[in-house]
């Protein structure tokens, strides 16, 4: 919550996106942009299936918090401080790991909000084990990760990680948590990770605990709850598109959408705050073969950024002192 947190990520963000304009600017094509109504358009556009994003994860907070109350306003700023911990964190810490401490103040118990951090964690990742089969069946290689591989390399021993991790929440969420409780530990007291064992001692725990409150659920529940959340990831992919949507025609728009869910899952090893630097140049990067025209794809990595990660900085905070207050008035 220090402020050097979130100036921090703006300053490697914006530093990095001076740099790509120093670097690969080209004033020789500046006259080749058409900008017009269509432009205003699809940026209009791309607002608009974030807030369709926002919808699906509210969506989603309200169905994980039952029975407990949950309001439409309440699950939207849970929505806004969990984006806001994304931007201010590595992307490998997100903001999920806080879910729980921020429903405290909106009076969902411990035991409860421990329950929806699991739960949506593995939701997160089921999708992603299951979407990037498809579009690695419709793309080659060379059109999801470019010529060089460089994408490749990263994307597949990630990918690999998520599906290991999917598969023991899975186990541990509907089958045996105690299995995989065990199986933890016995890996983490090795001489060389033992270092860590007190948080897999912790996450024993959370698993436990959300295993007895979500495993019951009916298949509707879960069936509602990965809708919500296919929702969620869907709308935020299409912002490239629609931003893209005047350059790219039409027919190439799945190969944009596809390169988003590849960039993401790149883009969780990131140990900048919220990717900070790192996919302000991989975006312009992944998606400059696409464009001919360099100081386009410069410009829609700007407007991509700002929507999808400077809004929500921003938005956590207006919104992170109401919640300081709802917190401390809480009892422990």
């Amino acid at each position: 919550m220090r402020l050097l947190r979130i100036i921090i990520p703006v300053i490697i963000g914006v530093g990095a996106t001076a740099v790509m304009f120093c670097c690969e600017f080209d004033p020789d094509s500046l006259s080749d942009i058409r900008l017009g109504w269509w432009n205003v358009l699809s940026i209009l556009l791309a607002m608009i299936l974030m807030t369709c994003r926002d919808f699906g994860l509210s969506w989603r907070f309200r169905l994980m918090c039952r029975p407990q109350h949950l309001s439409w306003g309440q699950a939207y700023r849970e929505n806004l401080l969990c984006e806001f911990s994304s931007a201010t964190t590595p992307s490998s810490v997100g903001g999920s790991g806080l879910i729980a401490l921020y429903l405290k103040a909106f009076g969902i118990p411990a035991g409860k909000g421990i329950a929806v951090t699991i739960s949506t964690i593995f939701l997160d990742e089921l999708f992603f084990i299951l979407a990037c089969p498809i579009f690695l069946m419709v793309f080659s290689y060379e059109e999801l990760f470019g010529s060089t591989h460089e994408v490749l390399y990263v994307f597949a021993p990630v990918y690999f990680l998520i599906v290991i991790w999917t598969i023991a929440l899975y186990i541990a969420l509907f089958k045996k948590p105690d299995f995989v409780s065990a199986v933890l530990l016995r890996i983490f007291s090795i001489r060389l990770l033992r270092r860590w064992r007190g948080d897999i001692e912790k996450l024993e725990n959370d698993l436990n605990v959300s295993a007895a409150i979500m495993k019951h659920q009916s298949a509707s529940f879960w069936a509602k709850a990965f809708l919500a959340t296919s929702l969620a990831w869907i709308s935020r992919f299409m912002v490239a598109c629609a931003l893209f949507l005047p350059y790219i025609p039409l027919g190439v728009q799945p190969l944009v959408f596809a390169r988003q869910l590849v960039l993401w899952i790149v883009m969780m090893v990131s140990p900048t705050p919220g990717g900070s630097g790192i996919c302000e140049f991989v975006f312009s990067t992944y998606y400059s073969s696409m464009v001919n025209n360099p100081n386009v794809t410069l410009l829609i990595t700007c407007i991509w950024r700002i929507i999808t990660y400077y809004v929500y900085l921003m938005a956590g905070l207006c919104i992170l002192p109401d919640w300081v207050k709802r917190y401390k008035r809480r009892p422990a």
